[in-house]
Parts: structure tokens; C-alpha cells; sequence
């Protein structure tokens, strides 16, 4: 059993160890939303996506990654739970413009950084 975690401790460290190359995208121009979906706080069926809002495009954006760097789901981005506040964005019916980091996601949306809602 000790030589298991001590096997199990080692990866991790090795695999923690590993760079990550993240990047921050926002598209040149302001997008048009084409829906929201809200997930329940205690959604069961996808506990991954609980509390989290997804927000589809009109559009698909082309993201320009670093190579190496994980990639972004084309036409969804996503609202961390934690983030309620960004949702007033999408109260307008004006396009938005948005940043994301590739490298904190919910499944492959990457989660915004900024809304803000275009003049």
C-alpha cells in the first residue's frame, strides 16, 4: 500500500511539475449571442456544469493559441459560479465583447475573464 501512494505521490509531483501554457483570447470584435443556458447549483446530471452559465455565439471565434496550449470550445464560453456578476452583461441584446483563459475550463468552454458589452 505505501509503495502505491508513495507511486501515486511521485506522478502527480512529476506531472504538477509539467509547464502549462496558458493564454488569454478575446476576438477583435464584438460578438452577437445566439443563447444562454443556465445550469442548476445542484445539477445532478452534470455535476461538472452545476452552477455554471454557457454562452453560445452566432458565430464561431478563432482562436489563436499558443502552440502547445489548450484550446477553447469555437462558439461557447463559459460563466464560472463564482461569477454571477458578469451574467448583467446579458441583459442587453448588444453585442459583447470577452476575454478567456484557455486554461481554466469547464469541460472544454474555457470560463470568461470580462464581459462587456459593446457601445
Amino acid at each position: 500500500m505505501k509503495i502505491v501512494v508513495k507511486l501515486a505521490l511521485s506522478i502527480f509531483v512529476a506531472l504538477a511539475s509539467i509547464p502549462i501554457k496558458a493564454d488569454s483570447f478575446h476576438p477583435s470584435t464584438a460578438v452577437a449571442i445566439k443563447d444562454v443556458s443556465f445550469f442548476s447549483a445542484k445539477d445532478l446530471i452534470y455535476p461538472d456544469l452545476a452552477g455554471v452559465v454557457l454562452i453560445e455565439f452566432d458565430v464561431a471565434i478563432p482562436w489563436a493559441t499558443t502552440p502547445g496550449s489548450p484550446s477553447c470550445a469555437t462558439r461557447i464560453i463559459a460563466v464560472d459560479k463564482e461569477d454571477k456578476h458578469l451574467i448583467s452583461a446579458l441583459t442587453t441584446s448588444k453585442p459583447i465583447n470577452f476575454a478567456v483563459n484557455n486554461d481554466q475550463k469547464a469541460r472544454e468552454y474555457c470560463y470568461a475573464r470580462y464581459l462587456k458589452v459593446a457601445k
